[in-house]
């Protein structure tokens, strides 16, 4: 996949919505100023989100790479940064936003077909959700209160009917 852009220059993006997934889980909706999604990639890629004057971390793409219109970040509360996007970043504010970056599944030639067996902890597998044969990126639900949060469980058993597919989940 050709991506021309420079992926260390920032893109200016709007938050345009914020979903509360658990009560330490958000999802942020990010486009360009003026509509659509800020750079092209593919499932399990991610970027860099800048916060100026507060500092910069690294967070997995969520939505779907054929979605035009935006794209989401799910985000875990979990240090400086993260709460400062949890608590102090609403719809309408600016965000830079670096990337994309890292391997992506490589779905549609040597995947494709395979029998495939993702492990993740806490919100890790969100990357897993937004593969182009998902009609339907958002699926979310809070399944354990105590270590593992996977906020993408929902969709399993769709995934399961729509595409003829095994799928297990195990929790600790």
């Amino acid at each position: 996949m050709c991506n021309c852009q420079d992926t260390l220059i920032p893109q200016i993006g709007v938050v345009t919505d914020i979903c509360t997934e658990t009560a330490d889980v958000k999802t942020f909706r990010v486009e360009k100023i003026g509509g659509g999604k800020l750079f092209e990639h593919m499932p399990g890629q991610c970027a860099i989100l800048s916060v100026p004057g507060k500092g910069e971390a690294i967070f997995s793409i969520t939505s779907s790479p054929t979605n035009e219109k935006y794209m989401e970040f799910s985000i875990k509360r979990c240090g400086s940064i993260t709460n400062f996007l949890h608590f102090d970043i609403e719809p309408g504010q600016q965000i830079a936003v670096r990337g994309p970056y890292g391997n992506h599944f490589p779905v549609e030639d040597k995947l494709k077909g395979k029998d495939l067996l993702f492990i993740a902890g806490g919100i890790g597998i969100s990357g897993d959700h937004n593969q182009p044969a998902r009609p339907c990126p958002d699926i979310y639900q809070r399944v354990n209160q105590h270590f593992c949060r996977a906020v993408f469980q929902t969709g399993l058993s769709d995934v399961k009917q729509r595409h003829a597919v095994e799928t297990h989940a195990l929790y600790r």
